[in-house]
This record gives structure tokens, C-alpha cells and sequence, in this order.
């Protein structure tokens, strides 16, 4: 017996109800009992890199005010990694 609509994932090899996609983030099939968790670690991983994003951008922000003379692009040669993450996250 095959429910309807379910399908047959060649990853992961098991049979998955109302089957989505796999995703080889969460290393698994997205389905009829996980969209809500697979929904939360899409909203949460955006959450993230934002809150990165923002830490970045108030770092250079400290960094420019404490500096009177230092410009943007002095700041982010000194400091690569967060360049790096900046444009990572945006």
C-alpha cells in the first residue's frame, strides 16, 4: 500500500508523506511531520544573520566614533574578518 502523495527519496532512502524536497542542510526529507521544524530553522538561521549583521555593523560604528580621523574602508582593511562576515550575512 502507497499513501497518496508520498514518494520516494533517493538520499535518504525512505518513503516520505506529502514529500517536499530534501534538503542537505538538515540532512533530511521535507515532509508532512516537518515543515514546521524545517520552517523554524529557516527563521532562525535568517535570525542569526542578522543578529550578525548587526553586531558587525555597530562594531564599525563604535570602531568610527572612537577614531575621529578613520574612514569605513580604513577600519574594514584593518579588521578582514569582519568585512568578511559583513558581506557574508548581507
Amino acid at each position: 500500500y502507497k499513501p497518496p502523495r508520498s514518494k520516494h527519496c533517493a538520499f535518504c532512502n525512505n518513503c516520505v508523506l506529502r514529500f517536499d524536497h530534501h534538503c542537505p542542510w538538515v540532512s533530511n526529507c521535507v515532509g508532512l511531520r516537518n515543515y514546521r521544524y524545517f520552517v523554524c530553522f529557516v527563521i532562525s538561521t535568517f535570525v542569526m544573520a542578522l543578529y550578525v549583521f548587526a553586531v558587525i555593523v555597530f562594531f564599525i560604528v563604535l570602531l568610527t566614533r572612537l577614531d575621529k580621523r578613520a574612514r569605513i574602508y580604513s577600519i574594514l582593511t584593518a579588521n578582514p574578518l569582519a568585512a568578511a562576515l559583513a558581506i557574508f550575512t548581507f
